[in-house]
């Protein structure tokens, strides 16, 4: 019963193909191991030789109408077999899975590529056997490689994968018996080798089987057709696939789902890296998880081609999983975490850096610039070896040492952070630590580190600094090279002929090396300024104003301080509660740019003062108070107010109440009555309504005031 069957063979009907695979299925959950290990022979010979095909996305159902799809019948049942926990059956387990994930003649998408997902991970953290262990994960590695391969690059053959890859450096110490990694290898290459020649033998079948068995091609077709519409329905449901086409991109459905597929490898395998806990160190099942979750992210990038680094729903994949992920795992104490997340980051900066500007600014300090620039050698000194401790930073420096060779990575680093006035100095704080470290800044007393060490991070920072230099002068050297020379001379005789002799791509670059060279001047005076402006807001505006960065009227500073970031809050409420009419004028047309419509009294409040610190001084927090009670009332014409007045008294009144409340060198707290009864006359000789004051003031004490861009500290 199958696509190859001999010229005048006897087709059984589809009923009676679908009952005899639903036996084998039955038989695989029957708990007896050499059962089980023959129903497995038995599956892995009609998959790999052809004889079920089709493809399966969903699982739902397969309980109510076992047999309705055949091959997510075999497969529900291959998955739930390596409970069994037997090593013979595990590796035939893998067999079957990588079988149906590498074979053109079935098509594993959605709900059931997870499964396969799932089971190779559960069997690499549960099995006891070695052998297990690496095939597991070659098996993931191979189902990433093929689901990546068909989305980048469909039709192009997929080849076995080699086991010696992926066992790297870190192979395992050998056990007696047979080398695992040759078990594996042989394996592999069995499956290979098993589907090349099916596929072989089809083609060559094909005319004769298209002639003499009509019968066949009816049974085969109607297994397709059935199996097909169940993928296309559950593939449209849920999340529809086409989120997945690029505008104006016109794509079949099979390759939206192949996309999908790689999103949903993608998404879980990110889950599976953060899932994990790493509260004991000891936990050796939890670390083991996390690192084969960020061993395979890695892979998964490394494979990424245009569709993946350029599509939007994947590059808001990465923002939203793969950066959470690198989050917790960056500044992790355990050795290979820290070393893939670093390599991972390393990749994304390669591949990625275009649509990652922001995340790049959170992250490259915390992987990188951190550890040069901290005065401490190692936050975690003492939780761990100083062997795991050093091979960390050996992974650092050599992540950084690619990027300090790929000039237009640190071309994007100086013109996007260190020529933007709201982005940290990067390349100028890269070169800087990587001195420090070279001058030997790194305190190393106490990291256990022998001299060899020691000496070996300063040359990793040395080859680091050279790598910045090379990659500098490379552009140099270049326009030096003999070649390079006779294409100008050419270039100027014809120019010459002209009347003209000007290079207009040396014209081209040298203007776009004076306006890096003004944005870089531009944003150093501005950060001077910024930082007179921290230590004499008065003096800091005014230098602000020479330099032609603030403008010179009342409206334009008070817009100035309101949005410019990275100015210092505390000198903002300094300068705006100056008694200086200037200062005053300032101070109005802040407020004046707020609106408080439709606002609470409290939640306004709150509004005002999230942009400065309200200074100490009675006399400042008066004007403040007085003004906002006036843009409050004009904004809320329907307010619990009588006049201006009675509001302003009330505002200098939630103050001292924000004040009592979270101030915690205030022991004895008011109380809702005492709040009360300070309120009472206040509204024009009358009291305001009971109701008001209880919700002004349980808002204020559960919840205090914060500055905009630092919650974290009182007001």
């Amino acid at each position: 019963v199958g696509p190859r069957a001999a010229a005048g063979a006897v087709v059984e009907p589809f009923d009676e193909y679908r009952a005899a695979l639903g036996v084998v299925a039955s038989a695989m959950k029957v708990k007896q191991t050499k059962v089980v290990d023959s129903m497995l022979e038995v599956t892995y010979m009609l998959v790999s030789k052809g004889f079920v095909r089709g493809c399966v996305t969903t699982l739902d159902g397969i309980d109510k109408a076992p047999g309705a799809n055949p091959l997510a019948t075999l497969l529900e049942a291959t998955a739930s077999a390596h409970e069994y926990g037997d090593e013979n059956i595990e590796k035939k387990i893998l067999k079957v899975l990588v079988a149906m994930v590498v074979a053109e003649t079935t098509q594993v998408n959605g709900e059931a590529l997870l499964l396969i997902v799932k089971t190779c991970y559960h069997m690499y953290l549960g099995s006891r056997s070695q052998a297990t262990h690496l095939f597991s994960k070659v098996a993931l590695v191979q189902t990433i490689i093929a689901v990546m391969r068909r989305m980048e690059a469909p039709g192009e053959l997929l080849e076995c994968l080699t086991v010696a890859d992926v066992v790297g450096a870190a192979k395992a110490p050998q056990s007696k018996g047979p080398d695992p990694e040759k078990v594996v290898q042989e394996i592999m290459n069995l499956v290979f080798e098993d589907i090349a020649h099916n596929k072989l033998l089809q083609s060559e079948a094909e005319p004769l089987n298209g002639i003499i068995a009509k019968g066949e091609d009816k049974a085969t077709s109607s297994v397709e057709v059935e199996v097909d519409a169940d993928a296309s329905g559950a593939a449209t449901s849920s999340r529809s696939i086409g989120t997945f086409a690029m505008e104006g991109e016109k794509v079949t459905n099979a390759v939206l789902t192949i996309r999908k597929d790689a999103f949903l490898v993608f998404r879980a395998l990110c889950k599976l890296s953060m899932k994990t806990s790493e509260d004991s160190a000891s936990d050796q099942l939890a670390v083991r998880g996390k690192v084969l979750s960020l061993e395979l992210i890695k892979v998964l990038l490394q494979k990424s081609s245009t569709v993946f680094q350029s599509h939007e729903r994947f590059i808001e994949a990465v923002k939203q999983y793969l950066c959470l992920s690198l989050l917790k795992n960056c500044s992790s104490i355990i050795s290979p975490t820290f070393q893939l997340s670093a390599s991972i980051f390393q990749i994304l900066t390669e591949r990625f850096r275009s649509s990652l500007k922001s995340q790049f600014s959170v992250f490259f300090p915390m992987i990188f610039l951190k550890p040069l620039e901290s005065p401490n050698f190692q936050s975690g000194k003492g939780l761990i070896s100083s062997y795991d401790l050093y091979s960390q930073w050996v992974v650092l420096f050599r992540c950084l040492y690619a990027m300090c060779c790929d000039k237009q990575i640190l071309s994007d680093i100086f013109v996007n952070y260190d020529c933007d006035l709201d982005e940290s100095n990067m390349y100028e704080r890269l070169v800087t630590g990587l001195v420090r470290v070279i001058q030997g800044g790194l305190p190393m007393d106490g990291s256990g580190f022998t001299s060899t060490m020691e000496f070996n991070l300063n040359f990793f920072a040395l080859q680091c600094l050279v790598g910045i230099v090379k990659s500098l002068a490379s552009d140099e050297a270049s326009s030096d090279s003999p070649g390079s020379s006779q294409n100008d001379e050419s270039v100027n005789d014809a120019n010459d002929a002209d009347g003209v002799n000007i290079d207009e791509e040396d014209v081209d670059g040298n203007q776009q090396m004076d306006e890096l060279e003004q944005k870089k001047a531009y944003k150093v005076n501005y950060q001077k300024a910024l930082t007179q402006f921290k230590k004499k807001p008065k003096k800091g505006i005014k230098l602000l104003q020479k330099l032609d960065m603030c403008g010179e009227s009342a409206a334009e500073v008070a817009k100035f301080l309101m949005q410019t970031q990275g100015l210092d809050k505390n000198g903002i409420g300094e300068y705006l509660g100056e008694a200086d009419q200037f200062n005053l004028d300032v101070m109005y047309s802040y407020v004046e740019m707020l609106d408080f419509t439709g606002m609470k009294f409290d939640e306004g409040l709150r509004h005002f003062l999230s942009g400065f610190r309200l200074p100490g001084e009675a006399q400042k927090i008066d004007r403040f108070m007085l003004k906002y009670a006036e843009r409050y009332c004009l904004c809320n014409p329907k307010n619990a107010f009588a006049n201006t007045d009675a509001a302003y008294v009330f505002a200098y009144s939630v103050i001292m109440l924000q004040t009592d409340a979270h101030n915690p060198q205030v022991k004895f707290k008011m109380t809702e009555e005492e709040f009360k009864k300070n309120n009472r006359g206040i509204n024009d000789e009358k009291d305001l309504p009971e109701e008001f004051l209880t919700e002004i003031y349980q808002n204020v004490v559960n919840n205090e005031f914060k500055l905009k861009d630092d919650p974290t500290e009182n007001m």
